[in-house]
């Protein structure tokens, strides 16, 4: 393992949870750094090269000879895997209407639990970790291979004036879905101030213009902080309770396909911000439970319900900042709300060094007030995504 090869015990024991923090310091550098670029030139090349970058990082981490190289590798695989999540949530989003696009959102996520499951086995199989790091590295360069499968997401391409491109896109996936496209052309269905012909905004000029939009984005980047430290922060913590790793990452990871089949049929019948609130008050309840309840199955279950709940929200997270932001600058806000939650999610490692039953208050007591903070926020169910301000305006409310 790692903390035998670097000999990560007695004084040295706490640099195993700051690598763990590095690789989430990563993300919040690839998280500002990609939100932006996406929006400038594209979700498709962002993605595609986030992913060659974070698989050649991963291989650096298994050749690492010592603790520094590690942390670094670590740390610089972090920024390539923001990029990718970023921009692969919104490519499966940016493609679909208002009906389908909860669906689209929750399905990523499902994705990601069918390859926490398989982490698990590959970790299980592959135990020496410089192999295991080979191995993540191969699965995850595989994705190159889908480069001339996926397309550019026709809603940046028209946002950006390049019509033709958008109108091939989407003429494509007309006809893989057995559809014709509809005869008028794109620029003119468009609504009056959300053309192609749209001026970019900057995210800070955005925020320094409307108060209601910065109020929201605040709200929501601590309600991002919040999750993510608390979804991290359970999985982390599960070192310290009783039996096999392997076996309580495994319940913690079930835990989140119901989560997410359940976001997946209550977002469109009771609202993104119901539902998302109530996961996240669920799942401080279930830390709070778990922080006084004697260490043994009960305390897992709790932790499995944590992570239940965290992992709705979650899920729900990306839709509804999503649905809450213009084209024009919604991959920076992403970007901008994940380095929140990475804040977050550096700050978990450091919180469950803490020990004995204070990281679960914590992380309990910080859920129950983000869940209610999401009831201050303005709903989106079945509304259409706002390309630029003008159609973002009936949002704005208080």
């Amino acid at each position: 393992s790692v903390i035998s090869q670097f000999n990560l015990v007695c004084g040295s024991a706490w640099k195993s949870q700051l690598a763990n923090a590095g690789f989430f310091m990563g993300y919040l550098i690839g998280s500002g750094v990609f939100g932006g670029v996406s929006d400038s030139r594209g979700r498709k090349p962002v993605l595609f090269g986030c992913t060659a970058f974070g698989a050649a990082c991963t291989v650096g981490v298994g050749l690492a000879p010592n603790y520094v190289v590690y942390f670094i590798m670590r740390l610089l695989t972090g920024i390539g895997a923001a990029g990718q999540a970023l921009t692969a949530y919104i490519l499966a989003t940016e493609s679909v209407g208002p009906a389908w696009r909860g669906t689209a959102g929750v399905t990523t996520q499902c994705v990601f639990i069918f390859g926490e499951f398989v982490l698990v086995l590959i970790a299980y199989v592959a135990r020496p970790w410089r192999v295991l790091s080979f191995t993540v590295a191969v699965v995850n360069a595989a994705q190159l291979l889908l480069w001339p499968f996926l397309p550019e997401s026709p809603r940046w391409l028209l946002v950006r004036g390049r019509v033709e491109e958008a109108t091939a896109v989407l003429a494509k996936i007309a006809a893989g879905n057995g559809r014709a496209m509809p005869s008028e052309p794109l620029a003119s269905a468009a609504h009056s101030g959300d053309s192609g012909t749209a001026k970019p905004l900057g995210l800070t000029a955005m925020l320094l213009s409307d108060r209601h939009m910065l109020r929201r984005f605040l709200v929501l980047a601590y309600v991002w902080m919040v999750v993510c430290m608390t979804y991290y922060g359970i999985s982390l913590a599960l070192s310290g309770l009783p039996g096999s790793i392997y076996v309580s990452f495994m319940i913690a990871a079930a835990a989140e396909l119901p989560a997410n089949l359940v976001a997946a049929w209550a977002i469109d019948r009771f609202g993104r911000h119901n539902t998302m609130a109530w996961g996240m008050l669920l799942g401080g309840a279930a830390c709070l439970a778990c922080a006084f309840v004697p260490a043994g199955p009960a305390s897992s279950a709790f932790a499995a319900l944590g992570k239940f709940g965290c992992a709705g929200a979650f899920t729900i997270a990306s839709i509804f900042t999503s649905e809450m932001f213009p084209t024009l600058v919604r991959s920076a806000v992403l970007g901008a709300e994940n380095e929140a939650a990475r804040v977050g999610g550096i700050a978990a490692p450091f919180i469950v060094l803490v020990g004995g039953a204070m990281p679960f208050i914590i992380f309990g007591i910080a859920s129950l007030v983000a869940g209610a903070a999401i009831f201050t926020l303005p709903e989106t169910l079945g509304t259409r995504l706002p390309d630029t301000m003008q159609g973002e305006r009936p949002l704005c409310i208080p």
